[in-house]
């Protein structure tokens, strides 16, 4: 869950159909985009966004600060 349109939408609907909705956030971006503040999308405050869209919805909200690296994949 990204705490923009698309994930906040799909969770409320899914919710709303009865399904059991749990928000998922995990940090993808590099080490140095907490001082750049163009990465509004996939830094610090895109978790934050997430956060507060799933409680304002009263979906549970799981996240991960662990970085993923290049090698993972």
């Amino acid at each position: 869950m990204s705490g923009g349109v698309d994930s906040s939408v799909a969770g409320y609907l899914l919710r709303e159909q009865g399904y059991d909705v749990i928000g998922v956030t995990m940090k993808v971006w590099p080490q140095d985009c907490i001082s750049r503040a163009e990465d509004k999308c996939c830094g610090p405050q895109a978790v934050a966004d997430a956060r507060s869209v799933a409680h304002s919805l009263g979906i549970p909200i799981m996240w991960s600060m662990k970085p993923i690296s290049s090698n993972a994949w």
